[in-house]
């Protein structure tokens, strides 16, 4: 990891790196694709053979699932019309958060979306009843003040 690190403090070049594992050299190949499809500039990403997605390297080791068979998160996807793989982004961020409340700035900073695509996540969730607005917060003297969310499932 420290390798790794010096590596990617001595280059200015902007890189997309992505390493596949598979139980045959097609198989990973295919995962390394799939990998990079993920990377944004200066990120690396690892997709092993049981579909789990680690990274992005370096700013964080997230580990999520991009195959799930979990029936709970089956029926939130279906209920809700979001991807699995964005049911299992919310409930990773919200086992790592130390605060059970979140804004819509939280987690469009987590998922690395724009706010508009966090906010219609945000309300198919409210619609379903996976989360509630619980209050407000005004962060600067004018403007809106940010909505302030609680998400209504286990994340366990």
């Amino acid at each position: 990891k420290e390798n790794l690190q010096n590596l990617l403090q001595q280059t200015d070049k902007p890189f997309k790196l992505a390493f596949g594992y598979g139980h045959s050299i097609f198989e990973a190949n295919q995962n390394a694709k799939n990998a990079l499809t993920f990377t944004k500039p200066f990120e690396i990403y690892i997709l092993d053979e049981h579909k789990n997605l680690l990274g992005p390297f370096p700013k964080s080791e997230v580990k999520l699932a991009l195959k799930t068979d979990d029936p709970y998160v089956l029926q939130m996807a279906k209920k809700t019309g979001l991807s699995p793989l964005n049911i299992s982004k919310i409930i990773h961020f919200s086992r790592e958060r130390q605060s059970a409340q979140f804004t819509s700035h939280n987690l469009s900073e987590y998922l690395q979306v724009t706010r508009r695509t966090t906010e219609r996540i945000i309300k198919k969730l409210v619609d379903n009843g996976y989360a509630k607005v619980v209050g407000e917060e005004m962060t600067h003297q004018q403007g809106r003040p940010r909505t302030i969310y609680e998400l209504n499932f286990a994340i366990y």
